[in-house]
């Protein structure tokens, strides 16, 4: 159902930054229906101080567009070789492109492809909604965190008051710390592209309020002072590439593989 698909991606992503309180987000989905409402109010129909108010519309500065160019769910059914019981497991995924455009300039100011996966459980929820909830989050976060990096704002007692809150953080969420150093000049265009940025270690997020959360360092040793200057320090989503990925897939499979073989050996001490 793709209208139902759209209409969903487009409330979730108005929800997430309309949470932000970083941006004036501009409806445009509902326009004849705004149209027909101020026709009662050029007609005279309502006091003057409303006609007043057309006037204000305000156009926007940048337009969020994109395609959804693949999104399915697949069923995948393994069989236990011992005996003859199958295990079914669905799997959704999503490969969504996206720009950010300047409307006065028509430049891009951001641009990327989200490629993601979700394995459903019996518990989920409909795939399109459970997948749409999640991208749309990685979306937020992706032009959030590039247009307004979240500054570390205040230090009280240990507890880190970081200058954002609403949906889109979580209590438990944990968050990479930086802190900002020197300005990064290019060469060719002698303008400044970013400032060099060191890894103070993770925070993890302990209340979250509409208009700012609190969180703190896992490391003690990496205790930040009580007077930090606004805008040196600021958070950025963990990331993690295949290589980490593959890395702690390996882990595991050792950790599962050494926990065998210690029942194993355990059992036959027994007997």
């Amino acid at each position: 159902d793709k209208s139902r698909f759209n209409r969903l991606i487009d409330q979730n992503i108005n929800d997430y930054f309309v949470q932000t309180k970083k941006f004036t987000m501009l409806d445009r989905t509902y326009i004849s229906e705004i149209a027909k409402e101020q026709g009662t109010i050029l007609d005279g129909k309502t006091p003057a101080i409303e006609m007043a108010k057309i006037g204000n519309e305000i156009s926007a500065d940048f337009i969020l567009v994109g395609s959804v160019e693949n999104f399915n769910v697949t069923e995948k059914i393994k069989k236990i070789l011992s005996s003859d019981m199958e295990i079914k497991k669905k799997e959704a995924s999503i490969y969504m492109s996206y720009r950010l455009l300047d409307v006065a300039t028509k430049q891009i100011s951001y641009s990327n492809t989200i490629e993601y996966k979700l394995t459903l459980t019996e518990n989920s929820k409909k795939p399109d909604i459970e997948i749409i909830s999640k991208t749309s989050k990685i979306l937020g976060e992706e032009i959030l965190f590039s247009i307004y990096p979240v500054l570390v704002e205040k230090i009280v007692n240990g507890e880190i008051y970081l200058g954002q809150g609403g949906n889109q953080f979580k209590k438990s969420d944990q968050y990479e710390l930086f802190e900002k150093g020197e300005k990064i000049i290019d060469t060719y265009t002698n303008e400044v592209i970013g400032t060099v940025e060191t890894s103070l270690g993770l925070v993890e997020i302990v209340s979250v309020s509409t208009g700012y959360s609190k969180a703190k360092m896992l490391s003690k040793e990496n205790n930040l002072p009580e007077n930090v200057n606004q805008g040196n320090y600021l958070v950025r989503p963990i990331k993690t590439d295949n290589e980490d990925k593959e890395k702690s897939f390996k882990e595991n499979k050792e950790k599962i593989k050494k926990k065998k073989d210690d029942k194993k050996k355990k059992l036959e001490n027994e007997f």
